[in-house]
């Protein structure tokens, strides 16, 4: 079910936009104050970033398909409306 995937989703991008954040306020430490041990810690938390975007990637690629399986599903599996064998209109005999 996607449901599971929706909160997983979103928690996942929650923790991204705030490693983006750490990184930001290292990177603007390192670039606008010259603090170079804000330098290493920006780019430990870049490679951290890096992780946390493809598991984010992974993860949407997964809803993704299980959105097109439960689509595909409901469209094969007749869901009304049309005429089969059993449901045969009769003329009035």
């Amino acid at each position: 079910m996607v449901g599971n995937n929706t909160e997983a989703g979103m928690a996942k991008f929650l923790e991204l936009k705030a490693a983006f954040e750490d990184v930001y306020e290292d990177t603007t430490k390192f670039f606008e104050k010259g603090n170079k041990a804000a330098a290493v810690r920006a780019r430990k938390k870049l490679l951290r970033l890096r992780e946390i975007a493809q598991e984010m990637r992974v993860l949407i690629q997964q809803t993704k398909a299980q959105l097109e399986q439960e689509h595909k599903t409901a469209r094969t599996s007749g869901g009304g409306g049309g005429l089969g064998a059993d449901n045969q209109v009769s003329m009035g005999e």
